[in-house]
């Protein structure tokens, strides 16, 4: 909760405000893109904490690897916090793909890239790291989701002769970049 939905969605709407003013820009260049993204992270916010309601997830906060299988996990429970993750990394890519857009083509003219806010360049990297590992976290909470919901695939169930070291891999790809993007930016 800290991080998805205090620290990374501070600094995103922090980035969104302040980027076009360091740059001499007047707006972003997708107001409508950022505002989507923004309230796809609130939707996914209220999706997490309304799964808690119906059926408590009994992966743990992190979706430890074996406990995310149906067999472990019955219920909806690890299905809301899938579909909230999954819901927050389309929201970050969207105000990634924004922040980026917005840097690169609407500088004032004489602001160049060596010139730019020091704050202006680390939001670049933050949404160029954001743009990098928030579509991993999304693909792979689909991927999960559809293989708890049906039964055909098996990509992250060991029983199934899928891999849970795969699944570790790919949340951790955003996980534990997610605090180091925080700190940069």
């Amino acid at each position: 909760t800290y991080l998805f939905f205090f620290a990374l969605s501070g600094v995103t709407g922090w980035l969104i405000y302040t980027l076009p003013l360091q740059i001499g820009a007047r707006s972003t260049a997708f107001p409508r893109t950022s505002a989507m993204g923004s309230w796809l992270i609130v939707l996914a916010f209220a999706l997490l904490y309304c799964g808690v309601f119906v059926n408590a997830p009994q992966a743990g906060p992190f979706l430890s690897a074996p406990l995310i299988t149906y067999f472990y996990s019955p219920g909806l429970g690890v299905d809301f916090m899938l579909a909230s993750h999954m819901l927050f990394g389309l929201g970050i890519t969207l105000i990634a793909i924004d922040l980026l857009t917005t840097f690169r083509n609407m500088k004032a003219p004489g602001v160049t890239r060596d010139n730019a806010p020091a704050t202006a360049i680390a939001g670049k990297a933050f949404a160029l790291g954001m743009l990098v590992t928030a579509p991993v976290l999304f693909a792979a909470c689909g991927t999960l989701l559809f293989e708890r919901r049906t039964d055909l695939i098996a990509v992250f169930d060991p029983a199934a002769g899928g891999s849970a070291l795969l699944w570790q891999v790919l949340y951790s790809w955003f996980a534990h970049a997610a605090p180091i993007l925080v700190g940069i930016a």
